[in-house]
Parts: structure tokens; sequence; C-alpha cells
């Protein structure tokens, strides 16, 4: 935090320096005759200036009564209004606006820009002045600005006083001011001295993925705020008038790299069905130019692309090989996610004789589309689809060509007779959305731990680097014998040590499974501000063990439900892929098609607690996205045979079946 301070102290010395050099720039001698030329300012703008309230939230679980103040930008003399996607994360009930002649009018929606964070609102009656907006896309650097909003009814709205301290920022799409950029003024104007509007203030973040709201409201008064260019906002108004909602544009492809700087970077993957793949892109391309822009870092790709519209085209050269060709790109809002197969078997290991490879050990998963072939629940599988199995990577790799309804052929021997070879073929079907009990031995079968158990069990704690926390965790002594899973519960930093273990014993040396629970320095409750600790965590305590990758998850509750959902979809954070939510479930607004299709993540929900009719209802709704967005969703209700911890575990198992 202390840096970040430094860093926006000498940045704003940098910039008022530029007020010095810089020709255009309004000039103002004194405190006071910038006094008057702001206040001048506001006076010329105020009847443009409107506050907007939106009451309670159709979407929510629990009537919301309290209401919710914004600001917006009146841009027609009909009634029509700029204002920020911040204050309409939800369906608001009601939406009301404050005219000319202080009396409240209704409003409603008329679309949303997920791109540049607008929204285009429609009052029915009532008297509005447009404001004049700048004709120009970026104002001159150092220029003074005014950050503008409307908390209360008055004659001149709240306002901070700043400078342009950047243009052409967040991908090309927003102005950079240090002026005070608050909750209330967003949706609001930001003004030069003439009080003409330079843009509309809305929170962005460079590390915002696509449609995500709040990206950036943590840099409230950090003196970081932004605004979307007033011809760039009127020109999103224009298309908004249409009555549809406008959204980023996606590829379909993944990079070999995320750092911006990074000169040398090629297509690792193309989604199948996705725009790059219609248009022709293949991994191991290298991206030369996108939209007549020369690409020689990642950073340019990254901001073309994060500045386009689904619909809009990205003409791009690319290069394979010695060749160079041209392809266009048609832009889509989302992807299609492809309906991957379940077999149901679980990798077990390489077998070898001498030199040679023989295949891979599998176990086979009672109840699955394998095991309904008749084959063994244990066998060595030498060959896929006409390919030979040698090792564990390229069965893994083979296995993810595997489409529902598509019959695979396959080759295997039985574990007591290398000799004896069989051949069989497996229908893959869709993956269960419910969860099995699974018995102790078939555990310790898929585990490798069966007759083995590990008995020396005890609680471990260690400090975090930096000194940002500590971790404690339940866990064997340290062993390479057999891999571990690790449970991080991050809703439980405050509950007693004793309490959990005795909770979670059994089930954690059946499952040999390590218990993790991060506490940070407050010692408070886990939020999204602490997601920097939990892979820190997870880190420390993997150290020195031997970890099962698939088993690798979550466990949260209804306060950290965002914690785990940002977690589980940051594609920094490589080695989690699972999260278990009990009463509640990931919110999923704003995430990328793309970080989720690379992920693949896997959720379970214990929600049998949500009984009232609009819980079950945005239960349901959720559940609908998070499957169109391509996560893999089972659901147990608890009662049944199996307790909260013993589903969690079994669920964590059914992770590593294919």
């Amino acid at each position: 935090m202390q840096r970040l301070h430094f860093i926006q102290r000498c940045f704003r010395i940098a910039c008022a320096c530029s007020l010095l050099v810089l020709s255009g720039v309004e000039s103002v001698t004194n405190a006071d005759e910038l006094g008057t030329s702001v206040n001048s300012a506001l006076v010329t703008v105020a009847p443009s200036i409107v506050r907007v309230r939106t009451i309670g939230n159709a979407g929510a679980e629990e009537l919301e009564v309290a209401s919710q103040v914004t600001t917006g930008v009146v841009i027609s003399d009909r009634g029509e209004i700029l204002t920020s996607l911040f204050g309409f994360s939800g369906q608001p009930a009601a939406i009301f606006v404050d005219d000319l002649d202080g009396q409240r009018v209704a409003a409603k929606v008329v679309a949303r820009d997920y791109l540049r964070k607008l929204v285009l609102l429609q009052c029915g009656d009532g008297r509005f002045s447009p404001a004049t907006m700048s004709g120009s896309r970026w104002p001159s650097v150092g220029a003074y600005s005014i950050a503008a909003g409307r908390m209360y009814p008055g004659k001149l709205p709240s306002a901070s006083v700043g400078i342009v301290s950047a243009v052409n920022r967040i991908h090309g799409l927003a102005i950079q001011t240090d002026a005070k950029v608050s909750p209330v003024n967003y949706g609001g104007p930001l003004l030069d001295l003439s009080g003409q509007v330079l843009g509309i203030l809305v929170p962005l973040s460079p590390r915002d993925s696509s449609s995500e709201i709040v990206a950036g409201v943590e840099w409230y008064d950090s003196g970081i705020g932004f605004a979307i260019p007033a011809v760039d906002a009127l020109a999103s108004a224009e298309k908004l008038r249409a009555g549809k909602d406008l959204f980023p544009g996606v590829v379909g492809v993944q990079l070999s790299t995320r750092n911006p700087l990074e000169e040398k970077f090629q297509v690792s993957s193309v989604y199948d069905g996705s725009p790059a793949s219609v248009a022709g892109l293949k991994a191991g391309d290298v991206i030369l130019e996108a939209n007549s822009v020369k690409i020689d870092r990642f950073g340019l790709f990254e901001s073309v692309i994060k500045s386009k519209y689904a619909g809009d085209s990205l003409n791009v050269r690319i290069k394979r090989d010695t060749e160079e060709f041209n392809a266009e790109i048609l832009l889509v809002d989302k992807l299609k996610p492809i309906a991957t197969g379940f077999i149901g078997l679980v990798i077990q290991e390489a077998v070898t004789a001498g030199d040679s490879a023989i295949g891979v050990k599998v176990a086979v998963v009672p109840g699955s589309p394998l095991a309904a072939t008749g084959i063994p629940e244990s066998v060595i599988v030498t060959e896929w689809s006409d390919q030979p199995v040698s090792s564990v990577a390229d069965f893994s790799k083979l296995l993810q060509s595997v489409v529902v309804d598509r019959e695979v052929d396959f080759k295997y021997k039985l574990l007591a007779d290398d000799d004896q070879a069989a051949s069989g073929s497996v229908v893959p079907g869709a993956r269960s959305s419910t969860l099995a009990a699974l018995s102790d031995s078939f555990v310790g079968s898929i585990l490798g731990t069966e007759g083995n158990k590990q008995t020396d069990w005890k609680r471990q704690q260690e400090d975090l680097a930096d000194d940002a926390g500590k971790v404690w965790y339940f866990a064997p002594t340290a062993s390479k014998d057999y891999s571990c899973g690790l449970a991080v519960l991050v809703s439980e930093s405050n509950t007693p040590a004793e309490i959990l273990i005795r909770k979670w014993d059994q089930t954690c040396q059946v499952h040999n499974l390590i218990l993790v629970v991060v506490q940070n320095t407050e010692n408070t409750e886990l939020s999204r501000e602490d997601s920097d600790l939990l892979p820190l965590a997870m880190a420390a305590v993997a150290k020195g063990r031997e970890i099962d990758r698939d088993r690798v998850f979550l466990v949260a509750g209804k306060r950290q439900e965002d914690l785990a959902a940002t977690l589980l979809l940051d594609p920094r954070v490589k080695q989690l892929r699972a999260a278990a939510f009990v009463e509640t479930w990931p919110r999923t607004a704003g995430a990328s098609a793309e970080v989720v299709a690379a992920k693949a993540p896997a959720v379970l929900l214990l929600a049998d607690k949500i009984q009232s009719r609009q819980g079950q209802a945005l239960l349901n709704q959720a559940v609908t996205q998070l499957v169109e967005l391509g996560v893999l969703v089972t659901q147990y209700s608890l009662g049944g045979d199996l307790t909260l911890e013993e589903s969690i575990a079994s669920w964590a198992i059914g992770l590593k079946a294919r």
C-alpha cells in the first residue's frame, strides 16, 4: 500500500510539472481563480447532472427496500440519460430520476454496455436539459478536470478537482484522472473548466476480463479514476437505443502468455467452434497484426481485443511456420461449451516391462459407461481410438477429445495376465450432475492407499511469506508415499481448530485429504481482499508433499462465495479448478468465457437449505448460467447417506474420473 501511495505521489508530481510545458491547457494563476472557474463550470452543467435512484432488486433472494443513489448525465431533451453500469448490477424494481423542476420521474433501462460499463436510461416524462459533450476523444494531459456527482438534491452537484493524468488507458477505453471518483459520482461527468463533458465516470480495471461490473471500485479515493470519452459514450448510446445489450467480443484462443510486455507469444490452443476456429487459426500461430496494428508485444493485442464488441470483425495477419496469411474473425459474446464425454475411468499409473511401455493402469468407476461394458474394475489400457497408450500424459491428451455419444474403440490387458489382451468399445455419456456414495475400499483402490492407511495425522501451522498471515492444516506427517488432496476451508478462519478436526478427521484419513485453514493478519473473516493469501497457503502446505492436483479445492459458505469464485476463475491460480459451495453458489457475472473454458472448473452445490421460492429460482438460474459457461456442476442435498464432509470428499474423488 505504501508503494502504491508513493507511485501515485510521483505520478501526480510528474503530471503537475507537465502543466508548465503543455500548450493549449487552461491557465489558472491562483486558487481563487481556480475556484471561480470550477464554480462556473458546475453552474453551467448542473441542469444536466441528475440524481438516479434505484429501488430494490428484482433478482435478490430477499426483498431489498433500501435505495441506491448514483449519478447520470442527460444527453437529450427527450429524457435520455447515460449512467454507469455500477448501479445496475441487478434488475432494479424501480428507477427514479430528478428532472429540471426537481420532480421525481420514473425511468427504465433501455440497454447496457458491458464493455464500456454504461447504461442508457429513458425517462417517461419530465423536463431535461442535455449536457454539452466534448467532440474530442482525448483531452490534454495535465489539464484540470472536475469529477461531479449528485448525492442530494440541490442547485450544484458535489465535485472533486484534479487533473487529466493520462489518456488512452484501460486498453484504449478511458481517460484517467486523479480527481476523487466515488460510487456516488459513478455515472456522472468528468468536466473541463468550461463545463463541457469530457467523459462519463465509470469503474474500470486492467484486470477486468469482460463484463465484471465492480472491477476498479477498489481504487476509490486512490487518485486513480476513469471516464469513458464523451464521443465514445455517445456512440455507445446510439447503439443502445436499439434496446440490445452490448458485450465484449470473444476470440476463442488461449495464448502462451498473459504478460503485457512479452514480445514473443503464440496461440497455444483454439477452442472448438470458436470464432478463431471458424477463421482457421491453429495452435502455434503467431499474430503479426490485428486491425492494422503491428503486434510486437502481448499488451497491444490485448488492447485491440478488449476494445471490441461482440459482432465486430477482427482482421489479423498470421504467421504459421514460414507462411503468412490474413484471417477475419467475427467476434461473439460468449463461447459455446463443448460437451466433453464422460467415460468413467480414473488414470492411475503407467505400466512398463523393462524399458518397454505396456500401457496405463486405470480404475473403472461403478455405474459409469465404461463399467456398463463389463470391463473389470482395474485394467491396463494399451490402445485408445487406434492410438497406442504409453504414458499418463499421452493418455490424458487422448481423453480430451472424447465427445458425448461418439463411440470409442480401445484395447486393454488384465492385471493378472499381462499376455491376455482384449478389446472393447464405449459410448461416452454426460457426466452425472448428482453425487453417489463411494465405498472406503473403492476410495482406497482409486488413491492406491487400500490397506495402507496413514495413522500419524496431526495439526501443523506455518507463517506465510512477508507476514501476510498464517495457515494451519491437519495432515499426515510429510510423506511422498501417497498423494494428498487439499481441502481449503475459506469460511472457517475463526472456527476453533479442534471443532473442524473433529468433523473432518475420519474423512480426511480415508480420502488422504489435507485440511487447510487460512488466517489473515487481522484474524478476521476472509474476503476478496485476501485472495492472494490462499495460493501462498496452498504452496506452503504442499511443500515436501506429493499433491493430487485433481483434488485441490475450496469449501466456501455464504459470506465467502465471491472470494471462492474469484480464485476459481482466476487464470493465474492454475492449481485451483474446483470449489464446493455450502448454502450458496458462485457469482459469475463478468466471467470471461475464454478463462472459464481454459480452466474448466467444477463446482459442488450443497444448497438444500435454500427453501424459499425466490431463493430456489435464483439457484436454478445460477446453475443454468454456470452450465452455459461450461462449468461442471454437481448438486447434493444433505440429509441423505453422506455427511457434508463425506459428500465433499466423494465429489473430489469424482473429479479424478474422466
